[in-house]
């Protein structure tokens, strides 16, 4: 991974487990557990697609999350 963790408990990753798309709603999370701080959330396209919905969760419950989007273009 490129972006180091800076400080203990700022850096929040799915691991080893597979998990597609799980990034948004553990953006959500981190910022509903730190609210000053600012969460970036870095997934692809076929994350997105799983759990873009999720946006409107946190539009709806006014939770502040930057999504930052990979375009992977996936060719079968």
């Amino acid at each position: 991974m490129g972006l180091p963790a800076r400080r203990p408990g700022h850096w929040l990753r799915i691991g080893p487990l597979g998990t597609v798309g799980a990034a948004i709603p553990f953006g959500i999370a981190a910022k509903l557990a730190k609210p000053a701080s600012r969460v970036v959330v870095l997934t692809g396209d076929g994350g997105f697609a799983m759990h873009g919905w999720e946006m409107h969760t946190a539009l709806r419950h006014q939770v502040p999350i930057t999504v930052v989007i990979g375009n992977e273009q996936y060719k079968a």
